[in-house]
């Protein structure tokens, strides 16, 4: 009974005890498996903890959470009425991670997402745009990897913005890039202004 299960799973996924991490990424991957069990519908609640996986220090442990969110992401092109709106805050969320490789996952799974929902996420592209136009301008080990992912990303997020016929509204977006006008970091502030400009 899945329905059973998934607060089973959502009360333990955010448990950081390795042995309990690989445990739960174990039934994870078998449920996703099973051709009757439809588990793109219940990954908002477990997304986060799958995301949290992927800076585990144990490096098997990061690399099963890794493998897991490939397959969902795949899982999620062939499902086009997946719930992309439930998703998209804890993306957000992991744009800003002290980790660089779940930094870049993030910001990889948006533009997808973006690309995906279209229209569909119009109401989430401030929060969006919070979130990846500092990636612009990263530094560290990953920098030229996150600084391509997030310039892609905004990228697809300008392009749909410019071309969408759908009426809604820009405070928020304004507002977003306005206090990205004060940031120091000069990419930064030059994508700002290219919203503007457009």
């Amino acid at each position: 009974d899945i329905h059973t299960f998934m607060p089973l799973l959502r009360g333990r996924i955010k448990q950081v005890n390795p042995f309990i991490r690989q445990f739960l990424i174990g039934w994870i991957v078998m449920l996703d498996s099973v051709p009757d069990i439809e588990l793109i519908e219940f990954l908002p609640e477990f997304l986060d903890g799958l995301f949290n996986m992927v800076s585990d220090p144990n490096k098997e442990i990061r690399q099963q959470a890794d493998t897991a969110l490939v397959d969902f992401l795949r899982d999620i092109h062939n499902q086009p009425d997946a719930d992309l709106c439930r998703m998209v805050p804890i993306l957000v969320e992991h744009c800003g991670s002290k980790d660089e490789f779940t930094m870049k996952t993030a910001i990889n799974w948006i533009k997808d997402f973006v690309e995906l929902g279209r229209e569909r996420l119009l109401e989430h592209y401030a929060d969006i745009l919070a979130a990846i136009l500092p990636c612009t301008a990263h530094s560290g080990n990953l920098a030229a990897d996150i600084q391509d992912a997030s310039f892609a990303t905004n990228k697809v997020l300008l392009t749909m913005v410019n071309e969408t016929d759908v009426d809604f509204e820009i405070e928020h977006i304004c507002t977003t890039l306005t206090g990205v006008l004060n940031d120091e970091k000069v990419d930064t502030r030059l994508a700002s202004m290219q919203w503007f400009n457009m």
